[in-house]
This record gives C-alpha cells, structure tokens and sequence, in this order.
C-alpha cells in the first residue's frame, strides 16, 4: 500500500475528512489533498504530525527510514532534518531580534517573535522549545513589568498619603527595558550552543 492510500484509508477508517485531518495536524487542506492524491511527498515532520493526527504510530505510515532521518537520529543534525545549521542560527537570531519590538510596543510586542515561530513549519524539536522559550520569556517580562508599574502606582499613593516624594515612573521603565535587554541578550548568546 502507497502513502496516499495509507493515510487516505486511515482517515477515513476514524471518519475524518480532510478538512478535519487538516486541521488536527495543524496543516492547509491543500497539503492533505496532494498527500492523498500523491502530487507531494510530506516531510518527515509534516508526516509525523499526521501520523499523530490519525492516532497511529509514524512506522506505520512510513515504515521506511529516510537517511536524513536516520541522520538526525544519530545526533549528526541536531537542527532539522535536512536544514542547514546556518539557517537555523538566522531563524533563531530573527527570534531574538524581533523581540526588541518592545521598544516600540512594549506590551504586545511578543507577538511578533511568536508567529515568526508558528511560520516556521519545519523546526526539530530543541530548536522549536528554544524558540517558544524565547516567547514565554517576553511574555514573563510583560507580566512582571505591568506589575512593577503597578506596584509603583499603589507605592507612590502610599507615599504622598505619608507626606513622602512619590517614585518617578520613568525609573520603572528604565530598568524593565534594561533588564529585557539582559534577557534577549541571553537567549541571543545561548543559540550557538542550541544549533551546534
């Protein structure tokens, strides 16, 4: 049996249609429809995704091993199967670059690294945690930046009740946007030793 009437009989057999096994595998319809016509081969992670979607093991869907497969399995390519490490080291700089949008806006600005990191469809596994780790962290930042500026407001009512000068605000958001400058630059030091 093809892979397009392996993975054509195993939804239908759950009862799924395409737009269904589409969307469990977080993929376009489009990519299930050439899948099951045969006008494309997926990727290793598309099938994997796939495979995952229809409640079935990835062996059976592809129970031959590709070499660059076999390649990431022995740890020669800890990136992605068949990317190159370069291209990697750039999409996760990107990812750390973008983060700076908190300059220009600072409370949604993690937005922008996450769907540079949902774009990217073909990330193996440390590389895709390093990036969504690189999103929690902004995200973290924001929370804890509104709370230090709000902690500063109840602060600085406590201290004109008493009599004493209030806290100035622009302190507050100096030192949010100098430690988030700390943080992106962590993450940005730490790719080299994700991709080697």
């Amino acid at each position: 049996m093809t892979l397009p009437e392996k993975i054509t009989a195993a939804r239908r057999a759950i009862g799924l249609t395409q737009e269904e096994l589409a969307s469990r595998a977080r993929v376009t319809v489009r990519t299930i429809q050439r899948i099951e016509n045969g006008q494309s081969f997926p990727r290793m992670h598309t099938m994997r995704t796939i495979a995952d979607a229809l409640g079935m093991p990835y062996s059976e869907i592809n129970p031959v091993q590709q070499p660059e497969e076999e390649s990431t399995q022995q740890g020669t390519n800890s990136v992605t199967a068949g990317a190159d490490p370069s291209a990697t080291h750039h999409f996760l700089h990107l990812v750390c670059l973008s983060c700076f949008s908190y300059l220009v806006i600072p409370y949604v600005h993690f937005l922008v690294p996450r769907y540079l990191t949902k774009r990217e469809k073909q990330l193996s596994d440390p590389v895709l945690s390093f990036a969504r780790k690189i999103v929690r962290g902004q995200i973290w930042w924001v929370v804890f930046f509104n709370v230090a500026l709000l902690m500063t407001v109840f602060l600085n009512f406590a201290l004109i009740h008493y009599g004493a000068l209030p806290i100035n605000y622009l302190w507050i958001v100096f030192i949010g946007y100098i430690a988030n400058l700390v943080i992106i630059s962590r993450y940005f030091f730490r790719i080299k030793a994700i991709v080697a």
